[in-house]
């Protein structure tokens, strides 16, 4: 597949979300392949992260509950648990929910994205940078 799938989507948020995890199931299972990597890489196993995301499921129903049907039908359409989908969904805010440490923002010049760098963990000297760097390794798994 070259680009991006063009894809029409029609129904409840369920149906919807089912016709897209059946339409481009490589495409989903790519990009939690690329998540599951980066999350270990930064000390979170993939289980970790996905026990987390179900801490935001309450404030996602509050918000939004149409999203958590939206990801049932795709967990359902590309026959993928729905605690993965769930997990990829909520990447940044699990990255994200303990820093440690001070958040920079630069920006090298007004034509490119501004990026967000997180020190993550007590004595850690990994960073999660966000925006340019995670757009470019995601090119090839495209996230929804």
């Amino acid at each position: 597949m070259s680009g991006y799938p063009f894809l029409t989507l029609t129904g409840t948020a369920r149906e919807r979300g089912y016709q897209y995890g059946s339409q481009v199931p490589e495409l989903i299972k790519k990009n939690i392949a690329f998540y599951r990597t980066m999350f270990e890489g930064f000390g979170v196993p993939w289980e970790t992260a996905g026990k987390i995301s179900k801490k935001f499921e309450p404030f996602i129903r509050d918000y939004y509950p149409e999203a958590l049907e939206e990801i049932a039908g795709v967990a359902e359409g590309a026959n993928l648990s729905y605690e993965d989908i769930l997990t990829i969904n909520c990447r940044s805010e699990i990255l994200f929910a303990k820093p440690d440490g001070c958040t920079t923002s630069c920006r090298n010049n007004p034509a490119t994205a501004i990026l967000i760098s997180v020190k993550l963990g007590t004595g850690s000297n990994r960073l999660a940078t966000r925006r340019s760097f995670w757009k470019f390794m995601l090119k090839d798994s495209r996230r929804f």
